[in-house]
């Protein structure tokens, strides 16, 4: 009894839903769809507008994207290091640019990263600070490397995974250009 009770429901709801304009498979079709649904798609493309300032640039205001390459050059890093640099390349992350030692050693990379120093300082050991410019550059260790931390206006922070004395250096050259 219950099985034929099942099999008439079901035989209702499709009759219903054919008779409805639909499939009969629980998809209304486009045509019933274009009808009554009315958030359907316009009768033909709208051309997407650019936000103010010109296009290549990011944000509202049209600030230009930064490069994190531009804020240090190799020679410059090379000079903070002690190590020829045989390759510079910007990472999408941040932005970051990933300097490559001649000697295949380990990266050097600088990073302005949108988020609070504390947040990058916690779970990392302090070394030490030291002035750079009108900033405080706080050295770090999560065990394995150490990296130079500096605080930016707007939440932002320089982030160099290097020596101290090399990040320290390289952030004096990368403050000015930011």
């Amino acid at each position: 009894m219950a099985g034929l009770l099942v099999a008439l429901a079901v035989g209702v709801l499709l009759a219903l839903t054919v008779a409805l304009g639909g499939s009969g498979t629980g998809n209304a079709s486009a045509a019933g769809a274009a009808a009554t649904d009315p958030v359907s798609p316009a009768p033909s493309p709208v051309p997407a507008r650019h936000p103010p300032g010109s296009q290549g640039q990011e944000g509202t205001g049209g600030a230009p994207p930064l490069k994190a390459c531009s804020l240090v050059t190799r020679a410059e890093v090379a000079a903070a290091t002690g190590r020829a640099i045989a390759q510079a390349s910007e990472a999408p992350l941040g932005p970051t640019c990933v300097y490559q030692p001649a000697d295949g050693g380990d990266l050097i990379t600088l990073t302005v990263q949108n988020t609070k120093l504390a947040d990058l300082q916690r779970d990392k050991r302090a070394i030490g600070s030291r002035p750079v410019g009108n900033r405080t550059a706080v050295c770090v260790s999560d065990g394995s490397s150490e990296q130079t931390l500096i605080g930016l206006p707007d939440d932002r922070v320089l982030a160099i995974r290097a020596s101290c004395a090399a990040g320290a250096g390289m952030a004096a050259r990368a403050l000015p250009r930011l």
